[in-house]
């Protein structure tokens, strides 16, 4: 079956290469991009008027233009990222600075928890 992507990854990131990677695996035609845009809206509104797949992180659907589309269950192209904060050893740390280190921990934490209450 062939299928189209509308905004296809890069060739340059790794999820361009994985998705590539699965369609060989399973001797098929790495699939071609008929749409490339940086705008998610336009993306999200081609497939839901056409036939045609799209890669994207599944957050894109919890938008108002995500609406009405489903993620397929792909588990070899499942992606969890890991993040971290770097600072210099016993170096100071501003007010501003620490309230975005607190912010990023409890969206990483509520992400987390969210992926063990998916199993």
């Amino acid at each position: 079956m062939y299928c189209n992507i509308p905004g296809k990854p890069p060739h340059a990131t790794r999820a361009h290469r994985r998705l590539d990677a699965l369609f060989v695996a399973n001797d098929l035609p790495p699939p071609k991009s008929v749409l490339e845009s940086g705008s998610v809206a336009l993306q999200l509104n081609v497939l839901r008027q056409s036939d045609a797949l799209a890669t994207t992180v599944s957050k894109t659907l919890q938008t108002s233009e995500g609406n009405g589309l489903v993620m397929l269950n792909v588990p070899e192209l499942a992606l969890t990222r890991d993040a971290g904060i770097i600072m210099r050893k016993d170096g100071w740390v501003s007010p501003a600075a620490t309230g975005i280190i607190d912010a990023l921990k409890a969206v990483c934490a509520a992400e987390t928890a969210g992926r063990k209450g998916d199993s």
